[in-house]
């Protein structure tokens, strides 16, 4: 078994607490959990983006998420929330699927599934999303779930990038 799926493995026995620890014992395993995961990031292989991301995530309100293959039982890939919802009612999504499970369904599977637990909260009015400026494969997941391309913007980091929106009117539409 490759570190990385060890690692989502070892995570989800400690946030089900099953031996029903004090939270904050809980906290402190999962906190170490992520510094090993820091530490030893190149054994992930493929999934140390992921990985990162991860723990990034893990530390906001908003979850991050692992995404598994049900009947194997591995990491395809990971996502979660750029954070809360803006005053505006906007949250952003971000997500990535393990290049071998690509044109699988798990990407439209896994952006559903966010936009689900966005518009689970009631302060949700945008699920926003952003992907490189030109057509691929992100943009048709994103057209998949009802998102609407409106605007091109500059990233400091990636440059030109598109910009989606799904309201919570069309959300309710489908």
């Amino acid at each position: 078994m490759r570190a990385g799926d060890q690692w989502v493995d070892r995570t989800a026995h400690i946030l089900s607490n099953q031996d029903q620890r004090e939270a904050l014992t809980v906290q402190r395993r999962l906190g170490g959990l992520l510094g090993a995961m820091t530490r030893h990031q190149s054994a992930a292989g493929t999934l140390a983006p992921a990985l990162v991301h991860f723990r990034k995530v893990t530390r906001s309100d908003w979850p991050g998420l692992f995404f598994i293959h049900p009947a194997m039982k591995t990491l395809v890939g990971s996502g979660g929330f750029k954070g809360g919802p803006d005053d505006a009612g906007v949250v952003e999504i971000g997500y990535e699927i393990a290049s071998e499970y690509w044109n699988r369904g798990f990407g439209t599977e896994a952006a559903r599934g966010m936009a689900d637990i966005a518009f689970s909260r009631a302060e949700v009015q945008v699920v926003m999303a952003h992907t490189l400026a030109e057509t691929n494969a992100s943009n048709r997941i994103l057209q998949k779930l009802g998102m609407k391309f409106v605007a091109e913007i500059v990233d400091p980091d990636d440059g030109p990038i598109w910009r989606w929106h799904l309201s919570r009117a069309e959300y309710e539409a489908r």
